[in-house]
């Protein structure tokens, strides 16, 4: 029983690890947005991009359910949306489309903006072509260089 404890104990210890420092990248990608975005135009959607979604098990920003709340709380706006590139992204002639477990989320080119984690650039999508010019140029199979998964396997989906 002690050996099963201590071995229970060992795995559980690892996976916090993994959520731990998601965390920590988690609070750095909030403050770097917050410096290069001091202020976000009520009503608009940041999307991010440059960055894995995970550190192992943890999350950092997976989707729009995550990214949505942080920014809400950090900028006291209800109205600004946040969502994370994926490889399904879809650039379409009105709207940038992402989806997870089912989940489509549609988002207007009006004031859309996006943010490069790791280059630490931002460009505002006014249209399908900023949009294609841009992910032509920095990310163009939208998987920002993670490793592949499968949702739902407890694998990340990048």
């Amino acid at each position: 029983i002690a050996l099963l404890c201590s071995c229970g104990f060992l795995i559980n210890n690892t996976i916090a690890s993994f959520w731990i420092a998601a965390y920590r990248q988690q609070q750095e990608i909030l403050t770097d947005i917050h410096q290069q975005f001091p202020t976000l135009p009520t009503g608009s959607t940041l999307i991010l991009d440059g960055f894995c979604p995970y550190i192992g098990p943890g999350i950092v920003f997976e989707t729009y359910w995550d990214l949505d709340g942080a920014l809400s709380i950090m900028y006291r706006d209800r109205t600004l949306k946040g969502d994370v590139v994926k490889p399904n992204l879809k650039i379409e002639n009105d709207a940038i489309s992402l989806s997870i477990y089912g989940a489509e989320s549609r988002h207007p080119y009006k004031q859309l903006f996006v943010y490069n984690v790791g280059r630490k650039i931002k460009h505002q999508l006014t249209d399908a072509e900023a949009a294609r010019r841009y992910f032509a140029e920095f990310n163009p199979d939208h998987s920002n260089g993670c490793p592949n998964g499968r949702v739902g396997s407890g694998i990340p989906i990048f």
